[in-house]
């Protein structure tokens, strides 16, 4: 009996080892996957072999890469996303940021990206623009800013709001004091504020 169980697990251990050294040396099917490692996982702890049905109904699919309606790259569920402070780092929107009237007068978190949602394209008066909104960490009713950047032209506007006593819904209270930057026009103005309300 005992010789019987000794002779069990020495082979046992030498189908083991079989296996794991076919999983380090398998080569790839043509779906990317090592074949010893297939035939690994296919394997279970006591011996059965997987339903290969089964083991394809838990595989997950690559997913392919698909064009939402805004322009936005997607693969599965996550956009190609950049934030304010990922746009800081680019040469051509930090510039047209400095030199826009009254960023100098913006509190440090802005510059720094405070806490930001995605940049997305946007139309303004029949103009294409990069609509990027932000606000301040830890207190977004408080203070937030919206800017809009012509990435042909390299201009850009935009609004920084300080509400000192904003409303339990987080909508800007009759107390908001509104700071206009980069100097816009009437419609712009009334766009931003829009795009303030409906946050």
């Amino acid at each position: 009996m005992e010789k019987q169980t000794r002779t069990l697990t020495f082979f046992m251990v030498a189908a083991l080892a079989t296996v794991g050294l076919a999983a380090c040396s398998g080569t790839s099917d043509q779906n990317g996957a090592s074949t010893a490692a297939t035939a690994a996982s296919a394997t279970m702890a006591h011996g059965t072999t997987r339903d290969p049905a089964q083991r394809a109904a838990v595989s997950t699919p690559l997913a392919a890469p698909v064009k939402s309606e805004s322009g936005m790259k997607v693969v599965g569920s996550q956009p190609d996303r950049r934030y304010l402070y990922d746009l800081m780092q680019e040469p051509a929107f930090s510039d047209a940021f400095a030199a826009m009237d009254g960023a100098q007068s913006l509190p440090e978190w802005v510059s720094k990206g405070g806490t930001a949602v995605p940049a997305k394209e946007v139309s303004v008066d029949g103009k294409s623009r990069l609509l990027v909104q932000a606000c301040k960490p830890h207190d977004c009713p408080g203070e937030k800013i919206v800017l809009l950047y012509d990435k042909s032209g390299g201009a850009m506007q935009g609004v920084f709001v300080h509400d000192p006593a904003p409303s339990p819904d987080a909508g800007i209270s009759s107390q908001a004091q509104f700071t206009w930057l980069g100097k816009p026009d009437d419609a712009t103005r009334s766009w931003l504020k829009k795009t303030l309300i409906s946050r």
